[in-house]
């Protein structure tokens, strides 16, 4: 009787350490697939965090052999990138062009206040002296196309200039403007006889546009009645 009460303590006893043992492995397994599981969590969130940035970088894939936006910009870059100057340059001869001459005379002078040495400035010089002379303002027609005439770079001036002072000298009833412009021409003639005596010898046209530029007509009251098509790339007068 007692052996049978000791062995069933004994196995009671036995029973509860198994069963201790067992619960001790299984909080282990436990906190290691906690452990797993936080790790995956955050594997999870970084991944997440990852394809944000990618998305937000709007990365494309091209086709095998196809260039890049990035690359085709390298390849062809812009042909030509216009200056400050060029640009105010372009933007007077538009408004020329378009018939706003008055708006062009005032372009024209601030250019060429604002640059002096710009390489467009003598070709500023007689967009001056054409939009001047299209609105009858014919005083400054005439000290633009005295610069162009009388200081030129060299001793030959621009035939285009020396005839469209002319003109302006002729609308003025400047006879005494006529009278120094034939001696001038005259003294260079002496100084570089021409071919044909009597004849001024002046610098052939070398204005870059497609057209000989010409004061705009314009009706008795001076309105404009048609604004020639001249390209907007700016002409350079050489000398």
């Amino acid at each position: 009787m007692n052996k049978s009460i000791i062995l069933v303590l004994f196995a009671a006893v036995i029973s509860g350490c198994v069963s201790n043992s067992d619960f001790a492995v299984t909080q282990t397994q436990v906190r290691s697939l906690q452990q797993k599981v936080g790790n995956l969590e955050r594997e999870l969130i970084q991944a997440k965090e990852e394809l944000a940035v990618v998305k937000g970088q709007r990365v494309v894939r091209l086709p095998t052999g196809s260039p890049t936006a990035t690359e085709a910009r390298r390849n062809n870059p812009p042909a030509y990138a216009l200056s400050a100057e060029e640009k105010d340059y372009n933007a007077a001869v538009s408004q020329y062009k378009s018939g706003d001459v008055q708006s062009a005379v005032s372009a024209f002078s601030q250019f060429i206040q604002r640059y002096p040495a710009a390489k467009q400035y003598e070709g500023a010089l007689y967009y001056l002296a054409q939009a001047s002379y299209t609105v009858r303002d014919y005083p400054q027609a005439r000290q633009a196309l005295e610069i162009l005439v009388f200081q030129p770079k060299n001793a030959a001036p621009q035939a285009k200039a020396v005839n469209l002072l002319k003109k302006v000298y002729a609308a003025e009833g400047n006879n005494a403007g006529s009278a120094h412009l034939a001696n001038y021409l005259q003294s260079l003639n002496s100084a570089n006889p021409p071919d044909m005596p009597g004849t001024a010898e002046v610098a052939p046209s070398t204005v870059t546009v497609e057209e000989t530029l010409e004061p705009i007509p314009t009706t008795d009251s001076g309105s404009i009645i048609e604004a020639p098509d001249q390209p907007l790339r700016p002409p350079t007068l050489q000398y």
